[in-house]
């Protein structure tokens, strides 16, 4: 008896199995065959027949990027005006007043608390990831993102010059002359943060100080002149990343700024000075 039992839940079992198999099997070839019905109508509606039973190709008007026409279009179109501007271009800068005594006193609290925020953050950076390119502020650590040339210390040079910082900014010249461009930090390098972070943050630290520190245009000069792309050995392993089109491209882009940093440097000397 306990043979027969054995033999009957072995068999239900393996019908059971079956029509389990059975009903994925059915259900999946409908679906299919659904999908495959959509799209042969889809495939009547956007193809034609040609002469020699050929098909081309329609393109559907709801998808197609195909220009076109407008349902009202223009009928008279305003010329851009020649000759002297007749109207006063409006100023757009703010139109200070006397703020007294009350407003002088609001306006430098709020002064004081903008400094105070940034030599929170300037500090915490100092101490924790000096020369790093950027801080962990949770976990007090660092990390290179930007090819490890400081990325944060050269951001901050042209705010701590406009803060009155000129202890903290003459420091953090002297320590950009230690920074050797030549060598990233890891590979591949963004070569657009490149440009913005370094290039963009030397030039404007070198703008607001007038041309009195020499070694952030020539630390700039360095960074334009993109050294570790003519590098072969750097060259190859930027391939993963950036084609060699690419690197030309973004080379001739930096080597033109370069060209430039000489008429910058004229112009700043012949500047005259500004309060």
């Amino acid at each position: 008896m306990a043979r027969i039992k054995r033999k009957l839940t072995f068999v239900c079992t393996a019908v059971l199995v079956l029509l389990t198999l059975w009903h994925f099997w059915y259900h999946n070839n409908a679906r299919l065959a659904s999908v495959d019905q959509k799209h042969a109508a889809v495939q009547d509606k956007s193809t034609k027949r040609l002469p020699g039973n050929r098909e081309k190709v329609v393109p559907d008007a709801s998808t197609s990027a195909l220009p076109r026409p407008h349902a009202r279009p223009s009928l008279t179109l305003k010329t851009l005006p020649t000759g002297e501007p007749t109207i006063a271009v409006p100023r757009i800068q703010h139109a200070f007043v006397n703020e007294g005594h009350l407003g002088k006193g609001i306006r430098e609290a709020r002064l004081t608390a903008v400094k105070e925020a940034f030599l929170h953050s300037w500090f915490g950076y100092k101490s924790r990831a000096w020369l790093k390119d950027e801080v962990a502020p949770v976990t007090g650590g660092w990390s290179n993102t930007f090819g490890g040339w400081a990325a944060t210390l050269i951001d901050s040079l042209d705010t701590l010059y406009i803060m009155g910082f000129i202890d903290e900014f003459e420091a953090a010249v002297q320590a950009v002359d230690k920074i050797d461009f030549d060598t990233p930090f890891s590979l591949p390098i963004n070569v657009f943060e490149t440009t913005i972070r370094y290039l963009g943050g030397l030039l404007g630290a070198y703008d607001i100080s007038g041309g009195e520190y020499p070694v952030l245009l020539r630390k700039a000069r360095e960074v334009g002149e993109v050294r570790c792309i003519s590098r072969p050995e750097i060259k190859r392993s930027w391939n993963h990343t950036l084609s060699l089109v690419r690197c030309y491209m973004q080379r001739s882009i930096l080597l033109t700024v370069c060209l430039s940093l000489d008429g910058l440097k004229s112009a700043l000397k012949s500047r005259p000075a500004t309060h």
